[in-house]
């Protein structure tokens, strides 16, 4: 197995106007902060994403198969690779995934988008 790393870098925002009111399709002026996650995966020989966060020592398997047909609160990674599998797109080997970034957490900053948008742009 050829081990490529793939590097994904997003950056995080502030909302100038209408924070927090882009998904629910009302106007907002956003704009990118010099502030970003990354994410590095690694192909492995399991049929599992193993991601590590180390910035909030927190570590998850998912197991290429699972159906996420129920989804704890904020479950991201679940909630993105739900939609993917609906759509078709679904995974055929696992990676170990590390995701670290310097956006602070609750800070208004989109830390979480980031590492959605990253985790979306991985697939």
């Amino acid at each position: 197995m050829v081990n490529k790393e793939i590097k994904i870098i997003a950056p995080g925002r502030t909302c100038l106007f209408g924070d927090h009111q882009d998904y629910l399709g009302l106007p907002v002026i956003a704009c990118a902060i010099d502030r970003c996650i990354r994410l590095t995966a690694i192909p492995n020989d399991e049929e599992v994403f193993r991601i590590k966060m180390n910035d909030i020592n927190t570590f998850r398997d998912i197991h290429i198969s699972e159906d996420f047909a129920r989804l704890e609160a904020r479950d991201y990674f679940g909630s993105a690779l739900r939609v993917l599998k609906r759509e078709g797109c679904l995974p055929y080997k696992g990676y170990d995934v590390t995701i670290s970034g310097n956006i602070p957490i609750n800070s208004g900053n989109s830390s979480s988008s980031a590492v959605l948008l990253a985790w979306i742009f991985f697939w």
